[in-house]
């Protein structure tokens, strides 16, 4: 099963692999439509002699137009192409940028554009005249007598091949950018596990479960924010067409201190606050920041991470202005704070991230860490051989191994533990994962991922202690028409169990995971 995060990745890879191709194949496309030049920049120049030149109709078709041209004698028209340098309007100099020169071919004449020099020997492209060219040099009846033995087309000798280099070099870092950018796309849409994020949730736990919870997250977010980034309870998640990301909240907010230096207005070292520092800097604290400064920092995290620059400088200045020996009242904060203070707040929370800021300024402690559990273990649904309902030999089959399953389970006399438990079904109840304490077989806490107290324990977690997840094996190989089970390696608990209580039923399909069993004695808490 990929899960959500899963999908995303793959969706989001797959975009950004079809768009890179699409820029790729454009590219290319363009770059391979000039067919006449491509030849004459792989071939070229060509030694074109007068008969060459006489059998000419249109340059602008002719397959050979980039040429080398010697000449018999080189007569200089006089004409000459300047660089002017202007400032504020004002001619400043001028310099020669080039000369117009007639080559000799015979009883022919071939205009050619050149340096400074006079060659006789010039090589570049054949182009049409221009009408001021043909007018300053057929502005005399002498000239224009000569008109028909000029060819009419003259040869510029400016680079020919450099427009060629350049498109190489463009098409190069295309392509390094379709490897850089594309490539590892295309894995990550293939396996997304080898994608960094997947690598980055895979650390924190239970993939599916992480998975289930930032859906819910994304799906009933508090607040949104720019750039794609949604608020939820835990967790921070940017969605885009190309980009996809999920950061902890409380990495966010108390992981990531290194955000700002010393702040002018709040340490007397007199240091300006800088804010360029990079956000995913882990588990570094800069001592001398003092707890004002961390505040800030806090702040500027969270607003950072969905691109608001106007919610840094609005939490830094609300920071500065309010009380030092507020932070860490919790209940004495709002009423410590004046009118002004609040008034600040409602309007940054009508922004866009007011839980950010009220939780941020004014806590000074770490949220308590999650429970300790055990890590996740991969187990794989068994493939059934019929898509149809279970036959009674594999009913059979599956009562036979949730009652020695249970009775290995009961002899290990493990009774107080924690255990990680998702459930899923055409119902309403929520899918994402809960930790469900037992004591003596008994559930008596529920909290969520990341330990905080989800009150009494209650549906649809609360009936999947180990005991209730054999009976739910048990009832299901009895009354379901579709039942798949895999078993914890480890303790031998139902991990996973897929069902359809009546095929042809569009509502009432059901699954469970349970994962994370961590054995505890009666001392623990």
């Amino acid at each position: 099963m990929d899960g959500w995060i899963a999908g995303r990745i793959r969706a989001t890879s797959l975009r950004r692999v079809v768009v890179w191709t699409l820029v790729l194949v454009g590219f290319v496309v363009v770059a391979t439509s000039d067919r006449r030049y491509i030849a004459n920049f792989l071939s070229g120049p060509y030694a074109l002699a007068q008969a060459d030149l006489d059998s000419i109709g249109d340059v602008t078709s002719t397959p050979r137009y980039y040429a080398r041209v010697t000449a018999e004698r080189v007569i200089d028209t006089g004409i000459r192409e300047y660089t002017v340098h202007t400032q504020n309007g004002v001619e400043t100099s001028r310099e020669e940028a080039g000369a117009y020169n007639a080559f000799v071919l015979g009883d022919r004449y071939l205009v050619v554009k050149t340096g400074t020099d006079e060659p006789s020997v010039a090589e570049g492209k054949l182009v049409p005249w221009t009408s001021d060219l043909e007018t300053q040099l057929f502005d005399t009846k002498d000239m224009r007598s000569l008109r028909p033995r000029f060819y009419p087309f003259y040869l510029d000798s400016d680079s020919f091949r450099r427009a060629g280099f350049v498109v190489i070099g463009v098409g190069i870092v295309f392509l390094l950018l379709f490897v850089w950018q594309a490539m590892p796309a295309w894995r990550a849409w293939r396996n997304p596990e080898r994608h960094p994020l997947w690598k980055r949730v895979a650390q924190w736990g239970d993939p599916l479960g992480i998975a289930l919870e930032a859906e819910h997250d994304y799906e009933n977010s508090l607040m949104r924010g720019k750039a794609g980034w949604r608020l939820g309870n835990k967790f921070l998640v940017r969605s885009t067409f190309f980009t996809f990301n999920v950061l902890r909240f409380h990495d966010v907010l108390w992981g990531y201190k290194k955000i700002t230096r010393h702040s002018r207005q709040l340490h007397s070292h007199g240091q300006d606050v800088r804010s360029d520092r990079r956000l995913l800097w882990r588990h570094r604290h800069h001592c001398g920041q003092g707890k004002e400064g961390e505040r800030v920092a806090h702040l500027c995290a969270a607003a950072r991470a969905v691109g608001d620059l106007r919610l840094q400088r609005s939490a830094r200045r609300d920071v500065q202005q309010t009380p030092a020996g507020l932070c860490g009242q919790r209940g004495a904060a709002a009423q410590g704070m004046g009118a002004e203070s609040r008034k600040r707040l409602a309007a940054m929370s009508s922004r866009l991230l007011a839980a950010l800021i009220v939780v941020g300024g004014c806590r000074s402690a770490a949220p308590p860490p999650p429970p300790s559990l055990e890590p996740d273990t991969r187990v794989v649904l068994p493939q059934r051989d019929s898509p149809g309902a279970l036959t009674p030999v594999e009913r059979d089959s599956l009562l036979r191994e949730v009652a020695a399953r249970r009775a290995a389970w009961r002899a290990r006399h493990i009774s107080s533990y924690r255990i990680q438990v998702a459930v899923g079904c055409f119902c309403p109840w929520p899918s994402y994962p809960a930790i469900l304490e037992t004591r003596d077989g008994v559930a008596v806490a529920l909290r969520d991922t990341a330990g905080k107290s989800l009150g009494t324990p209650r549906e649809p977690w609360s009936s999947y202690t180990v005991e209730g997840l054999f009976d739910a094996v048990e009832q299901g190989a009895r009354r379901s028409d579709v039942l798949v089970v895999a078993y914890d390696p480890t303790y031998g608990y139902p991990a996973q169990i897929r069902g359809d209580a009546k095929l042809g039923l569009p509502d009432d399909w059901f699954w469970v995971k349970a994962s994370r069993l961590t054995p505890r004695d009666h001392t623990d808490r």
